[in-house]
């Protein structure tokens, strides 16, 4: 019993551990506010996708756990900001999204995906919590019609470059 127990214990601490399976390291900017380090960790805990967020406010760092999914889509061709997107995949949405916020004149091209959006043709999407008529957030990897990595953004309500 007592050897049970410390395999038991051993593997949640090995779980708790475990490496990430997907990283978005990035900066969270809107024109005229105070840009957020952010870093988006994705795990897979016995199973259980798992999100760990960890922001940086004013000098004050804050984390939260959330939920986690994963999924693997392709993405048309010729998708643009004028795309509808109700017929859209959560990928396309992503993308679609993506070209609209950096080509808006509002932001004034300071908010950048760093990825060649028009070349993408496939996306893992990881996404962190759950997504609702107000958008969602996800960490989208990027490839092109080769399955060649393109690089990954977060996505949802605002979009930057993962490093």
């Amino acid at each position: 019993m007592k050897t049970m127990m410390t395999a038991i214990l051993l593997s949640l601490s090995f779980a708790a551990v475990s490496a990430p399976v997907k990283t978005c390291n990035t900066t969270l900017s809107m024109p005229g506010e105070t840009p957020v380090p952010t870093k988006m960790e994705i795990f897979d805990v016995g199973g259980t996708l798992k999100a760990t967020v960890t922001q940086t406010v004013d000098g004050q760092t804050n984390s939260y756990d959330d939920k986690a999914t994963i999924g693997d889509y392709p993405v048309r061709e010729g998708l643009t900001e004028e795309t509808d997107v109700e017929d859209l995949n959560p990928a396309e949405s992503l993308v679609v999204h993506a070209m609209t916020l950096e080509n808006d004149p509002v932001f004034e091209g300071k908010i950048r995906s760093g990825v060649a959006l028009k070349k993408v043709r496939a996306a893992k999407v990881y996404t962190v919590g759950e997504t609702t008529n107000m958008g969602g957030t996800a960490i989208v990897e990027a490839r092109d019609s080769r399955g060649k990595a393109l690089g990954s953004y977060l996505g949802g309500f605002l979009v930057s470059p993962c490093k």
